[in-house]
């Protein structure tokens, strides 16, 4: 009994040396591939500096691109170099939480290869989504491998990639996971980007046909999201979406909304028809829409006097720190409260899901810029209260009966 005790426990502590050993391994093999990536990035970014491209957040123009070129030369990404590595370890500690991640890895390192079909997946790419479809789908933690494939995953085919989603749909029990795998799936149809598919541009124009055929299969795929996991972050997205589609696109009309001031007041969007009205959903804690505020300041000024209006549509969490941001801030223009909740009532009617967001309404309050704000929106501004001065001067002319 004794001696078999004794085996019982060799084999026991073997097994957690085996996989503190798996850990470790696979921790310096991914720390081996971040410095790799770093070092990489590193250099890139000194040399788009040395070559004028300083604003990251904008487009380089050719000559910056040119000169970037020379300065570079051929510089592959160290990410596909160590696609054989990590299939190695995942093969060699199969159906470990680390495994997992591993092939997750290995599925998107695939040296980009592409034919008029898509790009195209190494050998060891295609062996990963098998066995991440055959040993993981099941697995809590398959939303870390969702999250690599989704992030990294840009130029593996359309086909791997929807293969794992519907596996995961199909193979998984959590509501969750199952919504946000589906909502993954439709970003495929979106997206000709995300789907890779090189037969998507012919003679190098857009398939409009086929872009719409996706678009079409994208909203189904939505609109049964929607309908079957609506209490999911996924399913909620799914709505909001949809909602965008069908209520919100420029040259829709703008639903209705109305809130408190901070005198409290009630203040209708209708009350501002005949002018032109820029509707700005915000709150202190979004850094982007603090930062929009200096530009709203100037838009308020320069449009002074003429038939414009900004109303704001403050969605902080209490009534109180909504009075509190709007007596600091002393914004020159309204702004009404959008009720004692963590995402604020009309922006929850109106399926808004980041701030700031921005509607620019016409006269008739038609939609006609939604999006971030920008000097793009100053433009149309200027032009719709150009053109709404020139109706009226026109409708004054007129003789009368």
């Amino acid at each position: 009994m004794k001696t078999r005790h004794a085996c019982i426990l060799i084999v026991l502590v073997l097994g957690w040396t085996n996989v503190s050993r798996a850990d470790e391994e696979f921790d310096r093999l991914r720390a081996r591939l971040d410095e790799a990536m770093k070092r990489y990035h590193s250099q890139f970014e000194s040399d788009a500096a040395q070559a004028g491209w300083r604003n990251r957040a904008t487009k380089p123009d050719q000559q910056v691109l040119d000169r970037l070129n020379a300065i570079r030369g051929v510089q592959n990404s160290p990410w596909p170099g160590f696609q054989k590595e990590f299939s190695e370890y995942a093969s060699a500690h199969r159906g470990t939480p680390e495994a997992l991640e591993a092939w997750a890895l290995t599925a998107t390192m695939s040296p980009v290869l592409y034919s008029d079909d898509g790009y195209i997946d190494s050998a060891e790419a295609t062996t990963a989504i098998e066995r991440l479809c055959s040993d993981h789908v099941a697995d809590p933690g398959i939303d870390a491998a969702m999250s690599i494939i989704r992030n990294r995953g840009r130029f593996m085919s359309f086909n791997a990639r929807e293969t794992f989603y519907k596996a995961v749909e199909t193979g998984n029990k959590d509501p969750e996971l199952i919504a946000r795998a589906r909502l993954a799936r439709a970003d495929l149809h979106l997206n000709p980007m995300l789907n890779g598919s090189m037969a998507m541009v012919v003679g190098g124009e857009v398939d409009a046909q086929r872009v719409a055929g996706e678009k079409a299969k994208a909203e189904s795929i939505l609109r049964g999201l929607a309908e079957e996991y609506p209490q999911t972050q996924a399913g909620r997205t799914a709505q909001a979406r949809l909602f965008k589609q069908d209520r919100l696109q420029v040259g829709m009309k703008m639903p209705g909304l109305q809130g408190r001031d901070v005198s409290g007041k009630l203040i209708r969007l209708s009350q501002f028809r005949g002018s032109v009205v820029l509707v700005v959903f915000w709150k202190s804690s979004s850094k982007r829409s603090m930062a929009m505020l200096p530009e709203l300041r100037k838009a308020a000024r320069r449009f002074a006097g003429k038939q414009f209006t900004i109303l704001g549509v403050n969605c902080e969490p209490s009534r109180q720190a909504y009075k509190e941001i709007i007596a600091k801030e002393g914004l020159p223009w309204l702004n009404i409260f959008d009720g004692d909740s963590a995402k604020g009532l009309i922006a929850d009617a109106l399926h808004i899901q980041s701030l700031p967001a921005v509607f620019l309404l016409d006269e008739k309050g038609t939609i006609r810029y939604q999006g971030s704000y920008s000097e793009q929106v100053e433009q149309t501004i200027k032009k719709l209260i150009e053109k709404l001065a020139l109706t009226e001067d026109a409708a004054a002319t007129q003789p009368s009966d």
